[in-house]
This record gives C-alpha cells, structure tokens and sequence, in this order.
C-alpha cells in the first residue's frame, strides 16, 4: 500500500511538472499586435488602437508614452473570442507620442505619432526687445475680446524671439487696431504683423501682413522648419495721424509637435 501511495504521488508530481511547463511554453508563445496608427493628430482628439490577443479572450493593457518619462497604461480593454480588441484613446498633450499593446509578458510593436498642439505664445519662452509691453493681456479688437495677447506701447519696431526648434507648422495671430484706438486716424494708416523664420542654414523668410484701419484679420503665416522665429509688431502710421496707438497681436499662438517650446536665453541666438 506504502509503494502503491508513492507510484501515485510521484504520477501526480510529474503530470503536474508537465502542466505547468505546458502552462509556460504557452504562455511564452503568446502573442499581442496593435495595428499602424495615423502619422499625426491634434490634442483633444482621440487615436483607435486596435489589435490581437493570440490567446483569445483576455485583458489587454494599452499603454503610451511621451519622450520623458516611461510607459504608462491609459486604458485596460477586454478581447473577444479571436482575440480581437479596439479601443479609443484622447490625445491630451502635444509632442510624438508612442502606444503599445501589453498582455502578461506579450508586448506589440511601437506605434507613434505626431499630436499637434495650439500654444500661446506669451506662456512660452521668449526674448523681447522692449521693456514697455504686456505679454499677456486681453484686448478687443472688432467688439470682441481676445484672452492672452500682446500690446506694444512704443512707436517703432517691437519683437519677440521665440524658438520652434522645427517642431511647429503655423503661426497665427489676429491683427487690427484696438477698439477705441482708432481716433485721430486718417487715410491709409496701417498696423503691421509681420513673421520672420530662420532656418538652421541662416535663410531668413519674411511674412510681412499689413492690415488697415477697420475689422481686424486672422493672420496665418506657415514657420514649418523654423529653428527660430521672430514675431513683429508695429505701427505705419500716415504723418497726419495724432496720438499714440498700439501695435497688437492678439492671441498670437503657434500649431506645434511638443507640450511646450524649449527655453533659451540670449547667449543661443543666431547670427541675423
């Protein structure tokens, strides 16, 4: 009876050897996929992830990462019986960022992809030439207001530095004069927005628009590869006018791959 117990004992051992090698192998041969994504988007939008599980139903981590900081899981979605799963997810800051499919010791193929956001410029890191401007005050132009402008006081040349570093597409700034701003104005009397972007060989690209007295414009000037960009503000005002009027840029904002623009001081700049 004694060696009977023990042939069986020694069976059980084995067959459960057996099972939980067989339980490993399957495990190590498991497989996940997350399909391509598209190559860019925009914050506030949403990305589909889809892919396949090869052990059928299961919960699947889908995980995303920026390029600081390490991989996190932003949504957990079950499969269905062939494995097959899809979910959404929000882009929710700019810059290229990267997803995975995740399940057990199974990781997919890296997907990325450019998300595109709007940044105000006088929350990023700039250069100005003149101490005597509001970076960041609310004008109306047209009886509407515009959070997050910029005001020139001084008659003359007014700037900003501002460093794209070749990650935004477009800069976009509503040009006019300031309600209220405009007595003692008389014939062509014009304010002036103007872009000027530098490229890493020292090319100088200059956007110049010039908007009369009456209903302010929507400016939109393309700064895709611009290393650097300087932002003009400025009055041309015809000899008859009388008093001092502001050069404007309201909501000037830039359409950038990256959460914010990299910060620089005055000992980077080029050579112009």
């Amino acid at each position: 009876m004694r060696k009977s117990l023990l042939v069986v004992l020694s069976t059980l051992a084995c067959l459960t050897a057996l099972l939980t090698a067989g339980s490993a192998e399957a495990s190590r041969k498991a497989s996940v996929t997350l399909k391509p994504i598209p190559a860019q988007s925009e914050v506030g939008k949403k990305v589909t992830l889809k892919g396949k599980f090869s052990g059928g139903r299961a919960t699947v981590k889908l995980q995303r990462k920026y390029l600081t900081g390490g991989w996190q899981t932003v949504r957990k979605v079950s499969t269905n019986a062939k494995g097959k799963y899809a979910a959404k997810v929000s882009l929710t800051q700019g810059g290229t960022t990267a997803f995975r499919a995740v399940k057990g010791g199974a990781k997919s193929a890296v997907r990325s992809l450019k998300v595109y956001a709007w940044l105000d410029v006088v929350t990023q890191p700039a250069l100005v030439d003149l101490e005597d401007v509001l970076l960041n005050t609310t004008v109306r132009l047209g009886g509407r207001s515009h959070p997050r402008s910029v005001v020139a006081f001084d008659q003359g040349e007014s700037y900003l530095w501002l460093r794209p570093d070749q990650q935004c597409t477009t800069f976009q700034a509503w040009s006019g004069f300031r309600d209220g701003d405009t007595e003692g104005l008389v014939g062509t009397n014009e304010q002036l927005i103007g872009t000027v972007s530098i490229t890493g060989a020292g090319q100088i690209v200059q956007q110049e628009h010039r908007t009369p007295v009456g209903p302010p414009v929507l400016r939109t000037s393309s700064v895709s590869g611009a290393e650097w960009l300087i932002v003009f503000a400025d009055t041309d005002l015809d000899d008859a006018s009388t008093g001092d009027h502001e050069a404007v840029l309201g909501h000037p904002r830039l359409r950038c791959n990256a959460p914010a623009l990299p910060s620089f001081d005055e000992t980077d700049l080029p050579s112009v």
